[in-house]
């Protein structure tokens, strides 16, 4: 049993038109964001229609089955350089396609109406597919996260081979002798194009949708390490990061912080006006905290920070800091409704042989020491070992 190019073709078309919908019914189905499935949608449609009307060459005019057809095979790369750009949430480059768009199209145009023969437009789209998908496969590289995920490599490879063999086919046509032909015939170069054609199609799309799920498992991953209502990490969360800082570096310094008289603030104001008070506060500790410091609620009203690079003398500036600036703040809970509030912060460093825990437990202490010295402070377990 042979291949035939036609039923590959027609079949190509079905399958890209198949992805189509199933594109759309997932972008519909996405609430969050809008993650560039309706563009991938549109593009997979018009490869799948420039299919169709390539299937039907000899029997349509040639302005359908050619000229049309090269329009939107266009106009579907563009689309899917609007993928990209969609899902990165970036610019889409609208003057370099549109200018890219306008050569190819020019090459269409001379064939059409000023006599040129096909090998002209057959070199001009190719080089302008090329172009546009090349752009779509170095956006992919220039955004995404390193080390690259395996969807983004076979996505950004998929965009780069096929712009690779849109390349190829121009060099190929300029140098051929004969004359490009628009019929479509069943010989090894065009069953070649038509299987790798195929093979674009799917593994693109696996490429494209897995991205989109990887992107969505890490966002509901981000979500449940950090506490729904103050933002910063659960207490699990916080010690995965805790215990990753202390294995790569002794030197470290640990924040217990604790709310003053928490339980008087939910007596005056309620449980919302207390959930409101942990908020505000949060947000100004993760204001406080430097760029690699670990903030995480521990339990309650009670937070806990590991400081990395961080000695007593600094860790102890920063709660002395800390405490100074919540000292100053005002949280209004409501039209006349405004709750003061302090708090109180024990500090100490690692020291060498003790692990995680221990250097939390003298945080602890200091905490307690601080408490009982009136609250509205900062202590260093130091003093207290």
């Amino acid at each position: 049993m042979e291949l035939d190019a036609r039923t590959l073709l027609f079949a190509l078309a079905l399958l890209a038109l198949l992805i189509s919908l199933m594109a759309w019914l997932l972008g519909s189905t996405s609430s969050e964001r809008d993650y560039g499935f309706k563009q991938w949608s549109m593009a997979s449609a018009s490869a799948g229609v420039a299919m169709v009307l390539i299937f039907l060459r000899g029997q349509i005019p040639e302005i359908f089955g050619i000229f049309l057809a090269n329009v939107i095979l266009l106009f579907s790369a563009s689309a899917c350089l609007a993928t990209v750009s969609k899902f990165y949430e970036t610019a889409f480059p609208v003057r370099r396609c549109m200018a890219v768009f306008t050569a190819g199209m020019a090459g269409l145009l001379l064939w059409l109406w000023g006599g040129f023969s096909l090998t002209v437009p057959t070199v001009t789209v190719c080089v302008a597919l090329s172009a546009i998908l090349f752009d779509a496969c170095a956006l992919i590289v220039k955004k995404s996260q390193r080390p690259f995920s395996f969807s983004v490599i076979l996505l950004a490879s998929t965009l780069g081979i096929m712009a690779a063999m849109y390349c190829f086919r121009a060099v190929v046509t300029v140098l051929a002798a004969q004359p490009t032909s628009g019929t479509i015939g069943n010989s090894a170069s065009q069953l070649g194009v038509l299987i790798v054609g195929a093979l674009f199609i799917v593994s693109s799309s696996i490429g494209f949708f897995v991205m989109v799920h990887e992107h969505q498992r890490n966002l509901i991953e981000a979500l449940s390490r950090r506490d729904v209502l103050t933002g910063v990490l659960t207490r699990r969360a916080f010690f995965e990061d805790a215990t990753r800082i202390t294995q790569s570096s002794d030197a470290y310094a640990v924040l217990m912080i604790d709310i003053d008289h928490f339980k008087s603030i939910n007596d005056s104001f309620g449980h919302l006006g207390g959930d409101k008070v942990l908020a505000h506060c949060a947000r100004l500790l993760m204001n406080a905290m430097r760029i690699d410091d670990v903030l995480g609620r521990y339990g309650g009203e009670e937070f806990c920070a590991i400081l990395p690079n961080c000695g007593l003398a600094d860790a102890e500036k920063i709660a002395q800091s800390i405490v100074q600036q919540i000292r100053e703040q005002n949280v209004m809970l409501g039209e006349q409704q405004i709750a003061k509030f302090s708090l109180s912060i024990g500090v100490a460093a690692h020291q060498h042989a003790e692990d995680l825990l221990a250097t939390i437990k003298h945080a602890d202490e200091a905490l307690y020491a601080a408490k009982n010295a009136g609250r509205d402070r900062a202590c260093v377990a130091d003093a207290f070992h």
